[in-house]
Protein backbone atom coordinates (compact mmCIF):
# COMPACT_ATOMS: atom_id res chain seq x y z
CA UNK A 1 0.00 0.00 0.00
CA UNK A 2 1.27 3.28 -0.85
CA UNK A 3 -0.14 6.93 1.38
CA UNK A 4 0.15 10.30 0.09
CA UNK A 5 0.59 12.71 3.23
CA UNK A 6 -0.23 15.93 2.53
CA UNK A 7 0.30 19.47 4.24
CA UNK A 8 -2.68 19.12 5.99
CA UNK A 9 -2.39 15.18 7.41
CA UNK A 10 0.86 17.50 8.58
CA UNK A 11 -0.97 20.36 10.24
CA UNK A 12 -3.64 17.84 11.79
CA UNK A 13 -0.83 16.19 13.51
CA UNK A 14 0.00 19.49 15.48
CA UNK A 15 -1.17 20.14 19.18
CA UNK A 16 -2.46 23.66 19.46
CA UNK A 17 -2.07 25.83 22.64
CA UNK A 18 -5.29 25.91 24.48
CA UNK A 19 -7.38 28.72 23.73
CA UNK A 20 -9.63 30.97 21.58
CA UNK A 21 -8.66 30.51 17.71
CA UNK A 22 -10.38 32.59 15.04
CA UNK A 23 -10.85 29.80 12.26
CA UNK A 24 -12.78 29.74 8.68
CA UNK A 25 -14.73 26.99 8.69
CA UNK A 26 -14.31 25.35 4.66
CA UNK A 27 -16.48 22.54 4.69
CA UNK A 28 -19.83 21.28 5.81
CA UNK A 29 -20.64 17.67 5.49
CA UNK A 30 -24.08 16.26 6.07
CA UNK A 31 -23.87 12.16 7.24
CA UNK A 32 -26.68 9.89 8.62
CA UNK A 33 -26.45 9.33 12.09
CA UNK A 34 -24.67 5.54 13.22
CA UNK A 35 -28.30 4.84 14.40
CA UNK A 36 -29.74 6.22 10.68
CA UNK A 37 -32.48 8.26 12.75
CA UNK A 38 -30.97 11.88 12.26
CA UNK A 39 -28.41 13.64 10.25
CA UNK A 40 -25.17 14.92 11.43
CA UNK A 41 -23.58 17.80 9.84
CA UNK A 42 -19.76 17.81 9.98
CA UNK A 43 -17.40 21.30 9.99
CA UNK A 44 -14.18 20.87 8.72
CA UNK A 45 -12.17 24.35 9.35
CA UNK A 46 -8.89 25.55 9.75
CA UNK A 47 -7.24 28.11 12.15
CA UNK A 48 -6.51 31.70 10.65
CA UNK A 49 -5.11 33.27 14.05
CA UNK A 50 -5.24 33.33 17.81
CA UNK A 51 -8.24 35.30 18.20
CA UNK A 52 -6.70 37.65 21.27
CA UNK A 53 -3.45 37.81 19.37
CA UNK A 54 -3.60 37.77 16.07
CA UNK A 55 -0.62 35.64 16.20
CA UNK A 56 -0.31 33.23 13.13
CA UNK A 57 1.74 30.48 14.61
CA UNK A 58 -0.92 28.39 13.85
CA UNK A 59 -2.74 29.11 10.74
CA UNK A 60 -3.89 26.52 8.47
CA UNK A 61 -4.06 23.70 11.24
CA UNK A 62 -7.35 21.82 11.08
CA UNK A 63 -10.24 22.57 13.67
CA UNK A 64 -10.53 19.36 15.45
CA UNK A 65 -12.36 16.21 14.50
CA UNK A 66 -16.29 15.41 15.83
CA UNK A 67 -16.98 19.14 15.19
CA UNK A 68 -20.45 18.64 14.30
CA UNK A 69 -23.82 19.46 14.83
CA UNK A 70 -27.07 17.11 14.82
CA UNK A 71 -30.51 18.01 13.44
CA UNK A 72 -31.91 16.98 17.00
CA UNK A 73 -29.51 19.93 18.76
CA UNK A 74 -29.12 22.63 16.82
CA UNK A 75 -25.71 24.79 16.75
CA UNK A 76 -27.10 27.74 18.16
CA UNK A 77 -24.25 29.20 19.72
CA UNK A 78 -22.61 28.87 16.20
CA UNK A 79 -24.64 30.69 14.24
CA UNK A 80 -25.19 33.02 16.89
CA UNK A 81 -21.30 33.48 16.41
CA UNK A 82 -21.53 33.70 12.64
CA UNK A 83 -23.42 36.46 12.78
CA UNK A 84 -26.55 35.54 12.26
CA UNK A 85 -29.12 37.77 14.13
CA UNK A 86 -31.64 36.72 16.87
CA UNK A 87 -34.54 37.51 13.93
CA UNK A 88 -32.49 35.07 11.72
CA UNK A 89 -32.64 32.10 14.01
CA UNK A 90 -35.42 32.30 15.83
CA UNK A 91 -38.12 29.87 14.74
CA UNK A 92 -36.30 29.21 11.56
CA UNK A 93 -35.19 26.36 9.98
CA UNK A 94 -31.75 26.86 9.28
CA UNK A 95 -29.09 25.22 6.67
CA UNK A 96 -26.01 23.86 8.28
CA UNK A 97 -24.34 24.18 4.41
CA UNK A 98 -24.78 28.30 5.19
CA UNK A 99 -21.99 28.26 7.91
CA UNK A 100 -19.48 27.12 4.86
CA UNK A 101 -17.51 30.22 4.26
CA UNK A 102 -18.24 31.65 7.49
CA UNK A 103 -15.73 33.16 10.39
CA UNK A 104 -16.03 32.69 14.03
CA UNK A 105 -13.84 32.32 17.11
CA UNK A 106 -13.90 29.07 18.85
CA UNK A 107 -12.02 27.38 22.03
CA UNK A 108 -9.96 24.63 20.90
CA UNK A 109 -8.36 22.75 24.20
CA UNK A 110 -6.33 19.36 24.36
CA UNK A 111 -8.15 16.03 25.34
CA UNK A 112 -7.27 12.26 24.78
CA UNK A 113 -8.84 10.18 22.38
CA UNK A 114 -10.28 6.91 22.66
CA UNK A 115 -6.52 4.97 22.65
CA UNK A 116 -5.15 8.25 25.72
CA UNK A 117 -3.51 10.46 22.73
CA UNK A 118 -3.77 14.12 23.26
CA UNK A 119 -5.57 15.75 20.55
CA UNK A 120 -7.19 18.84 19.99
CA UNK A 121 -10.50 19.01 20.91
CA UNK A 122 -13.44 21.65 20.87
CA UNK A 123 -16.17 22.05 23.81
CA UNK A 124 -18.51 23.97 21.93
CA UNK A 125 -17.81 27.39 22.77
CA UNK A 126 -17.71 29.92 19.94
CA UNK A 127 -18.05 34.06 19.77
CA UNK A 128 -18.17 36.15 17.13
CA UNK A 129 -15.04 37.09 15.25
CA UNK A 130 -13.66 40.07 17.34
CA UNK A 131 -11.03 42.65 15.46
CA UNK A 132 -7.38 41.83 16.65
Amino acid sequence: MRVKITERDIKQSIIVDPAWYRVIIDEVEDKASKDGKSINSWYKGRIICHADSGDKKYEGVPTPYLWLSNEAVAPLAMFRACGFSEAEVAGAELDTQAMAGKVLEMFIGNAPDNNGVIRNSTNGQFRVARAV
